[in-house]
């Protein structure tokens, strides 16, 4: 094995199987020892209109000069051969990736390749957390450049694989995760001449549509791998606040793999719904038009009015919201032996010199933050970071290396 293939594709819609298209590529090519040793990304033209361009932020322009799935896909077989492919929520991916090779008249039924998904990896190594690529990264305080850009998120899908193994290093683990992953090939292709395109012009400016937004910050449910790739795939398609007929038959086979009862899939609904009305009312208030979104969710999903009628008063959802922790103070902060800490942001104390004082006192620095924590230790308390934002997601107090220094001193 050379090592992995990370790749993220930007589509027109929902629909590998049936009228949408790749419109962008990126891959990130990494050794066995997580090194990055090269990348490939280009725009795409998909002979077709581009669908959800207010997302992906691609126009007729910027793919009319580019290449077709066709021309790229000998160069794309090529860097992908021998490494096992890595993808997050790759069931989505790696459907497109298939329909794509068999529109150039390649038969796929005899790869059979096995994907990694840094998506379903997040049930062992982010327990609680959310599902999204940006939600995943949060918690370790990787950035994503620039979101729904191909490149840019497989360059952060890597990184995420690279914060995972890190977390848990065991050999065995991740040997018995991989087991099988070679045993397939992909077909060679005649190498064809083409000119990649990029992305061009300056960056889009503009707010992430509404429910996106929300969308990426939902938690992650109590649910089995085929159940999360179903929750995933209605957060695509709740996206835009739209359901096509196209998606809405993409739903329903995804129910149909993963086996949901009639029972289970309304629990799903409403736990899903209710998550989405506690981040509307994260703030204490839900505007008129907030709350005119969550009647449209509601018609999609078929939530009913009860459910609904909470919904909208923020009064007894399901579940837990989350809650701002109130700072600390140094009094406040009292550590014990296999308590979890999370540092984040450089300070005058080297983090070497950190990790080491909290060692010594049994105290575990976790690399992550998920609700395991018990505190967040940042050189800026009112920090942005992504950590940070996970930690007042959940309610983790945030202090400041003095505080901790004056802590550990007494």
């Amino acid at each position: 094995m050379k090592g992995f293939a990370v790749f993220d594709f930007e589509t027109t819609g929902l629909s590998a199987r049936r009228n949408d298209r790749v419109v962008e590529v990126g891959v990130v090519l990494m050794g066995e020892d997580g090194e990055i040793e090269g990348e490939f990304s280009t725009l795409l033209n998909p002979g077709r209109d581009l669908g959800p361009s207010h997302i992906h932020h691609i126009y007729g322009r910027d793919v009319a000069d580019a290449p077709g799935f066709g021309d790229v896909a000998p160069t794309l077989l090529e860097i992908m051969a021998d490494r096992v492919l890595v993808a997050h929520n790759a069931q989505f991916d790696y459907a497109f990736l298939l329909a794509e090779l068999e529109r150039c008249g390649i038969e796929t039924s005899s790869i059979n390749a096995s994907v990694l998904c840094t998506m379903k990896l997040s049930k062992a190594f982010l327990p609680g957390g959310g599902r999204s690529l940006s939600a995943c990264c949060d918690a370790y305080d990787i950035t994503i450049s620039k979101a729904h850009e191909a490149l840019s998120d497989a360059r952060a899908t890597a990184a995420l694989l690279n914060a995972y193994r890190s977390q848990d290093s065991q050999t065995d683990f991740w040997m018995n995760l991989m087991a099988g992953f070679e045993d397939y090939s992909w077909p060679q292709l005649e190498a064809k001449e083409f000119t990649a395109k990029l992305r061009g012009g300056a960056d889009v400016e503009g707010e992430e549509p509404f429910l996106l937004s929300k969308i990426s910050r939902l938690p992650g449910a109590d649910a089995t791998e085929d159940e999360m790739d179903f929750l995933a795939l209605l957060d695509r398609v709740l996206a835009d606040e739209i359901v096509t007929l196209e998606e809405a038959q993409e739903l329903l086979e995804a129910v149909a793999r993963a086996e949901v009862s009639p029972a289970r899939l309304q629990e799903l609904r409403e736990m899903y719904f209710d998550d989405l009305a506690r981040l509307v009312w994260e703030d204490g208030l839900a505007t008129d038009d907030e709350l005119r979104r969550l009647d449209r969710v509601a018609a999609i999903m078929k939530i009913g009015p009860d459910s609904l009628a909470r919904a909208k008063s923020g009064t007894d959802l399901a579940g837990t919201p989350a809650v701002l922790a109130d700072p600390p103070t140094p009094e406040s902060i009292t550590l014990l032996e296999g308590d979890f800490v999370v540092l984040t942001g450089e300070s005058d104390q080297p983090r070497e010199h950190l990790e080491r004082l909290l060692a010594d006192r049994g105290v575990i620095v976790w690399p992550s933050v998920t609700k395991k924590v018990k505190l967040v230790i940042a050189a800026d308390v009112s920090s942005v970071s992504g950590k940070a934002r996970k930690a007042r997601e959940y309610g983790i107090p945030i202090a400041s290396v003095s505080m901790l220094m004056n802590a550990l001193a007494e």
